[in-house]
């Protein structure tokens, strides 16, 4: 699972949701979970987005989805 996704599991969030919240395009979403897309190769201003979103800082939010990626 992409760590979008199990952001958005441990939120209780969609996709679609985290969209609307953070300000995200659901296809930029979409297209970030479709191609697999690295935390690391992932746009500084859509993670600050969600980030902020969600409640979390920046380096929490970055933290929490490469622990995803070890799961």
């Amino acid at each position: 699972m992409h760590p979008i996704d199990q952001l958005c599991k441990e939120f209780g969030l969609t996709r679609y949701s985290l969209s609307k919240k953070s300000g995200v395009n659901d296809s930029t979403l979409a297209n970030l979970v479709t191609r697999n897309t690295d935390v690391d190769n992932m746009k500084v201003g859509t993670v600050k987005k969600i980030a902020e979103a969600i409640g979390l800082s920046l380096d929490e939010l970055i933290e929490k989805l490469e622990s995803y990626k070890k799961e």
